[in-house]
Order: structure tokens, then C-alpha cells, then sequence
């Protein structure tokens, strides 16, 4: 991702985008992210840098939500390699979360 678009504003605008597509409200962003609420409000405040730990959490919750982003990786980032211990457990919670939230709209479920 281009350093230019690492933006408080791009992260404004993108976890509205993400929570509107998801059609949840901006709180439960934490959970679908796998980050805190602190981290997640703080990144949306104009004064706070966002970790490139959370650009890439957001990325996927993205990519998962079926949203387009460029997966360019930023040259001074680190390479990812592994995955997380927890990754199921996120994936598992975001399923729960989609599922309720289908839930309380009445949109039927497919298997």
C-alpha cells in the first residue's frame, strides 16, 4: 500500500466503508478486526499513527469482506510469513458476528 494512503482520513473512511459493507456498527469493528476498541478509535482520531499490524488486520478484514484493496505490501514493512496462533479463532468470531448480524436484518443464510 502506498504510504500516502495510510492516512488517519483513509482509515476513517475505510472502517466506516468496512463496517457499512459488514451493515454493523463501527463498535463492533474490534471484534471482526481482531483489535481493541482503543486501537481501533485511536486509528480514527486525526493525532494517532496507525501500526502496520492494524493496516494489515484491516486489509484482511477487507479482502474477507470481499472488498478490493491493493495487497501491494509497503517497501519498509516487514514480510508476513506466518500465520497467527489465533487466526481460526478470529475467522470463527467474524462468522459468529456476520451470522448475527444476518441474523437481525432477516437475511436468509445459504449453507
Amino acid at each position: 500500500m502506498q504510504e500516502q494512503n495510510r492516512t488517519f482520513s483513509t482509515f476513517l473512511h475505510r472502517t466506516d466503508h468496512l463496517a457499512s459493507v459488514l451493515k454493523c456498527q463501527i463498535g463492533d469493528l474490534p471484534e471482526v478486526l481482531g483489535v481493541g476498541r482503543r486501537t481501533l478509535f485511536a486509528g480514527r482520531k486525526t493525532d494517532t499513527e496507525v501500526s502496520a499490524k492494524t493496516w494489515h488486520k484491516l486489509e484482511a478484514a477487507e479482502r474477507a469482506a470481499g472488498i478490493g484493496v491493493d495487497p501491494e505490501p509497503e517497501e519498509d514493512d516487514p514480510p508476513c510469513h506466518s500465520v497467527p496462533d489465533d487466526l481460526h479463532d478470529r475467522i470463527a468470531r467474524m462468522e459468529t458476528l456476520l451470522l448475527r448480524i444476518a441474523e437481525k436484518l432477516d437475511i436468509p443464510i445459504e449453507p
